[in-house]
């Protein structure tokens, strides 16, 4: 075909075919960049779909584990200190899930709706924002519960150091009781009974604490597991029954010492008053003690003085 054109038309006809040549070769290498970014494009869409598959998972899964946290209460401040740690813990994991996981997906969406319709573009932002919106849920849950655990914290060691202060002065006052009084004296009794009112007043504010005590139990019974709510029954009730046993030991104790101390003053007072009467006598046996007159008179008088003086050493 050369041969049967002129070299200007040769030239032409080559300089079309290097042309075509150039445009073939610039439409396929757009049609490989394209291809290129369709597959990026639909590796981009699988890697989000499987990324907002797992942070559904792990949403799902750390609301499943705040619920079982949002049981019974602890009972005891080391095992409310011990939950608090768990929960620490537990937030701590909800943090980095923001720092990683959720950021990540964030900036892959934001990607996506670059290359979005707008009804695309709807859709994938109301994807996200219920992500953000059930992490946001989450996350004001765990701050809330921690919260409120540590202010129960505050609760059971001001509970518990109540509970130790009544058992300290109930153990205190059956060591204080447990001796037999052995008082010689009105003195030694009047000591013993400013001891035994002074425990009977000290037992009369214990058992009004004792009572707050029983009261303040009474609200926790309610949200504590059956063997804790065992376990403070039986220590309330035992706190109370050792409360009511000891103000029993000290009250009539109390009331027998003013018994003792009453009859030993009464005794002491028949005593002076034996003593004064032993005074007189002896005066009156000093006046008798002189010479006996001649007369029948003198004789009958002494005789009567005497009498009256037998009659007061026999009423002593």
């Amino acid at each position: 075909m050369q041969t049967e054109l002129e070299p200007s038309e040769q030239q032409q006809l080559e300089n079309g075919l290097k042309s075509l040549a150039s445009e073939q070769s610039e439409l396929c290498s757009k049609l490989r960049s394209e291809i290129d970014h369709v597959g990026a494009g639909v590796e981009a869409r699988k890697k989000f779909e499987a990324d907002m598959e797992a942070v559904h998972a792990w949403l799902k899964a750390k609301n499943s584990e705040a619920k079982k946290y949002a049981g019974y209460l602890p009972l005891k401040a080391v095992a409310v200190e011990k939950e608090i740690q768990q929960y620490k813990g537990f937030e701590n994991d909800i943090k980095d899930f923001n720092g990683s996981k959720l950021s990540e997906i964030q900036k892959q969406s934001n990607a996506l709706l670059k290359e979005c319709s707008e009804p695309d573009k709807k859709r994938l932002q109301n994807i996200i924002q219920a992500a953000i919106d059930e992490y946001e849920a989450l996350k004001k849950l765990a701050d809330n519960k921690l919260a409120s655990l540590i202010d129960l914290l505050q609760g059971r060691k001001q509970f518990e150091a109540d509970i130790d202060r009544c058992q300290q002065w109930l153990n205190e006052a059956e060591v204080a009781t447990s001796a037999e009084i052995r008082a010689p004296n009105v003195g030694l009794l009047e000591e013993q009974l400013s001891k035994y009112d002074k425990l009977n007043d000290e037992a009369g504010k214990i058992g009004d604490q004792i009572e707050l005590i029983i009261q303040q139990g009474k609200a926790i019974l309610p949200t504590v597991s059956a063997a804790d709510k065992m376990t403070l029954s039986e220590q309330l009730n035992g706190m109370k029954d050792k409360h009511g046993r000891i103000s029993t030991v000290i009250r009539d104790r109390s009331d027998g010492l003013k018994g003792q101390i009453e009859n030993c003053k009464e005794a002491a007072a028949k005593v002076e008053e034996c003593v004064n009467f032993m005074s007189d006598i002896q005066k009156e046996l000093k006046e008798l003690n002189r010479p006996v007159g001649s007369k029948v008179e003198d004789v009958q008088g002494m005789l009567a003085s005497y009498e009256v003086c037998k009659t007061f050493i026999f009423s002593c």
